[in-house]
């Protein structure tokens, strides 16, 4: 296995290639010493020393819940609504 490493001389230039193929989502300071997940437009906007989020990123792109089905005593068993958000 090959181990590549990126330059910070090249970090701001990386970013925004990457940000030309669609929207991207970067840790980013809330306060002091906290960090959380939120769409940048920029290098300048990621800490580069940040330890952790607040949330992790599974729980920044996927829903903590999700209905699996709707069930009334009169009308029966109804499948939910194929959402896109």
């Amino acid at each position: 296995m090959k181990i590549v490493k990126l330059p910070k001389e090249n970090f701001a230039e990386f970013i925004t290639s990457l940000g030309t193929f669609g929207e991207l989502h970067a840790p980013t300071r809330r306060g002091d010493e906290s960090f959380a997940f939120a769409p940048v437009t920029s290098a300048a906007e990621i800490p580069l020393g940040c330890n952790r989020t607040i949330l992790p990123l599974k729980k920044y792109f996927f829903k903590p819940v999700e209905v699996m089905f709707d069930f009334h005593a009169e009308k029966g068993y109804k499948a939910p609504a194929d959402e896109m958000e």
